[in-house]
């Protein structure tokens, strides 16, 4: 039974309305929880990928929290809230810290339940996140300048190196790392000239995610770097202006662990630019090899 009611909380429902331009989705929450838990994260993960970004931009995103009937009004009222700001933030982190998609966040505590019945079943469907995205189609544009050049996915698959890909959680078993050993996180990529993922990372983020999971004691540094620029400084992030994009990509990935739960204190974040390359960057897959992320361990 507890089976079947974890399957049927974490449903999530898609419409596309044509006639708006709008998604809908709705992810639940554990029992007086405002954290967004993994499956639901993964379900926001899955409901993104049904928005074609070549062919449409998303405009703007309502976000509206609620509770089950269980406890206080005003105690419900201010879960809903962090409910649907912990989705905010979740979103912030896909689309890029700088960018301010949603226009409208309301918590509504207990007000608008979608069932009266008091089952545990009934109640986690109560317990809930409504998400609209809104999105028009894009207008053509020239693409940004960017000396870390965008490669799309499959290109990069086909021309990533033949690395010897080794799970992270056997690398962290393994007894030969010590504490100052560098992981090379090989698969783990980003859309040139920008701190966001790509589709084919998440993965491998998910990876890192479960190995600091199961490893309570284990304490990383998460060490950013970039491609295909002059001398060892670093490279201009397009999402913000700032000439800090191997910083704001291992902030990336310290944003993805620390919003997925892994406690702040046991991980930190920095940037190299340049200064480390580990190939020639003449060929297209030495310079996406160049464009990755590391952890150092600092502790086991």
């Amino acid at each position: 039974m507890k089976k079947f009611i974890a399957i049927i909380v974490f449903i999530f429902a898609i419409s596309h309305c044509y006639a708006t331009d709008s998604i809908r989705l709705e992810i639940h929450f554990d029992f007086n929880k405002a954290s967004i838990n993994f499956l639901s994260k993964k379900s926001i993960d899955s409901f993104l990928k049904k928005v074609d970004t070549t062919q449409f931009i998303i405009k703007k995103i309502s976000i509206f929290g609620h509770t089950d009937q269980i406890g206080k009004y005003y105690y419900n009222e201010i879960l809903s809230t962090k409910r649907a700001e912990s989705t905010e933030a979740y979103l912030k982190l896909i689309f890029g810290l700088s960018i301010n998609l949603v226009d409208k966040l309301k918590g509504f505590g207990k007000r608008q339940l979608k069932t009266n019945s008091y089952s545990q079943l009934n109640r986690a469907l109560n317990r809930r996140v409504e998400l609209v995205i809104y999105f028009e189609k894009k207008k053509v544009e020239a693409l940004k300048p960017s000396i870390d050049t965008p490669t799309t996915a499959n290109q990069i698959i086909a021309i990533s190196p033949k690395i010897s890909y080794k799970k992270l959680a056997e690398k962290i078993k393994d007894t030969a790392l010590q504490i100052g050993s560098i992981v090379e996180l090989p698969y783990l990529l980003f859309i040139g000239g920008l701190h966001e993922f790509l589709k084919i990372s998440y993965p491998y983020l998910d990876e890192l995610y479960f190995v600091m999971k199961n490893n309570p004691t284990l304490e990383i540094e998460i060490q950013g770097h970039i491609c295909c620029v002059e001398g060892t400084g670093d490279g201009i992030d397009y999402s913000t202006g700032q000439k800090n994009l191997s910083y704001a990509r291992a902030k990336a990935v310290y944003d993805f662990l620390r919003i997925s739960g892994i406690d702040a204190n046991r991980m930190s974040y920095k940037g190299f630019g340049h200064q480390f390359p580990i190939t020639s960057e003449i060929t297209e897959a030495e310079k996406t090899r160049n464009r990755r992320v590391e952890i150092k361990i600092l502790k086991k």
